[in-house]
């Protein structure tokens, strides 16, 4: 009689299977056949190069630009010390300036890179961001005058046009 040894575990994947050949199917082979991503890599080659084709000219084109705007210490801007002053958040009054200001975004394009300059306030560490299309050459015009080296993260850049054109905003409605 004797010791035996008792059958070890083996997971059910790494068991070999006993199947004999003819339970086993018989897949048809195709010769032709692309894989499956090779056929959506295809589709995509087309579906981007009809798009690169039907691509829209230059002044219509529109390019997707990350506008951010600081909270202004008190005193700098009239109209956010204002709206403030009515009990709106400060979050929601930045959004609002943005808003109100966007219709000055073709005057702060034709601007001289000289007055640039001038389109700065004192601010806090609040923000808010947001994205705005505008067309390629206004936002071309607008990277050229505040970054003519192409050194600004896109996030910085969009701090210089938001508080830009608030400014602008803010001087013009002063004026009327």
């Amino acid at each position: 009689m004797g010791i035996t040894k008792p059958p070890t575990y083996e997971h059910p994947r790494k068991r070999k299977r006993r199947a004999s050949k003819s339970e086993l199917p018989n897949p048809a082979r195709v010769e032709n056949s692309k894989s499956p991503v090779r056929e959506k890599e295809d589709d995509w080659d087309s579906g981007q190069a009809r798009k690169l084709s039907s691509a829209p000219q230059a002044s219509t084109d529109t390019i997707r630009v990350r506008v951010v705007a600081y909270e202004p210490t008190p005193g700098q801007l009239k109209r956010y010390d204002e709206m403030i002053a009515s009990g709106i958040a400060s979050k929601v009054a930045l959004l609002g300036l943005l808003r109100n200001a966007r219709a000055k975004i073709s005057d702060l394009a034709k601007l001289p890179s000289m007055t640039i300059s001038n389109l700065d306030y004192d601010h806090g560490n609040e923000f808010v961001e947001t994205n705005w299309s505008l067309s390629g050459d206004h936002a071309n015009r607008l990277k050229s005058l505040f970054d003519p080296f192409g050194i600004l993260t896109p996030r910085a850049l969009g701090a210089k046009i938001g508080t830009a054109i608030i400014v602008l905003a803010d001087k013009d409605q002063a004026n009327d």
